[in-house]
Parts: C-alpha cells; sequence; structure tokens
C-alpha cells in the first residue's frame, strides 16, 4: 500500500463520521460537486468536504464556492488533504 491509499483510507473514515453527523444533526448539505456540513452552535465539524476529482472541479466552480464561503452561506473552511490540494492548484 502507498501513502496515497492510506490517506484516502484515513480521508474516507473522517469523510464518512462527518457525513453522519449531518445527517443526525440534520445540517448536511450535498452538491455534485462538494458537501458541506454546517452546524449553528458548534465550531466543529463545520466544513466543507468530499470535492469532485479536479477534472470535475473547474477554477469557476472554486469561485463559485468562494463567493458562497464571503456570503455566509457555506463553512470558511475546506478539507483536503495534502496530495489532494496539489492537484487543485490552479
Amino acid at each position: 500500500m502507498n501513502i496515497l491509499l492510506y490517506e484516502q483510507v484515513i480521508i474516507d473514515n473522517l469523510y464518512e463520521f462527518w457525513r453522519f453527523v449531518g445527517i443526525k444533526s440534520g445540517t448536511l448539505l450535498t452538491t455534485f460537486n462538494y458537501q458541506a456540513i454546517i452546524l449553528q452552535d458548534s465550531d466543529w465539524p463545520k466544513r466543507i468536504f468530499g470535492l469532485n476529482s479536479p477534472e470535475l472541479m473547474s477554477e469557476v466552480e472554486f469561485k463559485r464556492l468562494s463567493e458562497r464561503i464571503r456570503a455566509g452561506d457555506l463553512p470558511g473552511l475546506i478539507t483536503l488533504s495534502e496530495s489532494v490540494s496539489e492537484k487543485y492548484r490552479f
């Protein structure tokens, strides 16, 4: 197993937990491009996660995401692993 596979297993487990929390609290937002958990009374795990692959998440999609964050519609934190963040560099 290489480091990226280990990384993916850990991230999948974490994202599954956040989805569970979001579903149970009724605060999970699921779109084609990402998921977000938006808890009003907590700082955790208020974040955007599970972004689509770089081939599907264009620079335009990131700009839309940024606009929604600035408008307060989405949390101001996007969770990416180091290897995935490298893939999103524009």
